[in-house]
């Protein structure tokens, strides 16, 4: 391609490449003056090599809709929107294991959506190697029912949902094979639903910032975990599973945990080493991979 996009963040070059050759694409409505309508967004991918592009970022749209392109952008290893409204992911538009093989993960920040809005992605068939989503700085207030119905399997390394307006996790979401476990900030999350991962293997579970007021009473299998953090919670009791973990790996220091800040710092009783640092980890995670 003779001219390439600002927007391109990666650029490679094919000798065969009659589009813009963008393997990392940062689409930017609030740049090129459109509200990110499903022709505003489409006409700007026809203009790129579809089977060069692997992740696309869709920022600054007041009212974005995914097209029905992205059918056609079958590299796809990552999506984005940043500090935008989604109107609409439709069915039409969604990402799907035939389609989007290579596909490894969605992320909403700093972004307006209901469930309502992302059909595209609340279906039965998603990529195989769909590995992480990710909610941070969004006004999403609930999940569907079913949602850990519709993606069960599917999910096996990551799930955060991190300052949004959730008041209430569906406890079919237990059905997801997750590792890591982001749910900080939430300050309408006050509990978590009790046998809902008891199957769970994580190795991080991260609640720190939120407004749980007591923990689950199950956890899931603690043999690979690593890190629990309830940081600035209100949070009073430990349940067994907590204590028993912690009491079995605390001198060894392969483990990482800490309630700094909750109400159970506050009691006479509290152990020590759970109250004695704060970690951080009642902020947003930097990193979205």
């Amino acid at each position: 391609m003779r001219h390439q996009s600002p927007e391109c963040k990666l650029v490679v070059a094919p000798w065969t490449s009659t589009g813009w050759s963008c393997s990392v694409l940062h689409l930017d409505c609030a740049q090129r003056q459109i509200a990110g309508a499903r022709q505003d967004i489409e006409d700007v991918l026809a203009l790129v090599e579809r089977q060069i592009l692997t992740k696309l970022v869709l920022r600054n749209c007041v009212a974005l809709v995914i097209p029905d392109i992205l059918c056609q952008l079958n590299k796809l290893r990552g999506i984005e929107t940043v500090n935008s409204t989604l109107v609409e992911w439709p069915m039409t538009a969604a990402l799907t294991s035939s389609l989007h093989p290579f596909m490894v993960s969605v992320h909403f920040r700093d972004t307006n959506l209901t469930a309502s809005n992302f059909a595209g992605l609340l279906h039965t068939d998603l990529p195989p190697r769909m590995a992480t989503i990710g909610f941070m700085m969004s006004n999403i207030s609930a999940l569907p029912d079913d949602v850990g119905d519709l993606w069960a399997g599917r999910f096996t390394h990551r799930f955060r949902m991190e300052q949004t307006l959730i008041g209430h996790l569906p406890p079919s979401l237990g059905r997801l094979r997750i590792k890591h476990l982001w749910l900080t900030r939430n300050r309408l999350l006050k509990e978590l639903p009790d046998d809902a991962f008891m199957n769970a293997s994580f190795e991080r579970v991260w609640l720190s910032g939120s407004a749980l007021q007591r923990l689950p009473r199950s956890i899931g299998h603690t043999l690979k975990l690593r890190e629990v953090f309830a940081e600035h919670t209100d949070v009073e009791n430990l349940p067994p599973w907590l204590q028993q973990w912690h009491e079995q790996h605390v001198s060894n220091g392969h483990v990482l945990v800490s309630l700094f800040g909750s109400a159970y710092c506050t009691r006479p009783d509290r152990q020590s080493t759970l109250c004695a640092t704060d970690m951080g980890t009642a902020e947003l995670s930097g990193s979205i991979d």
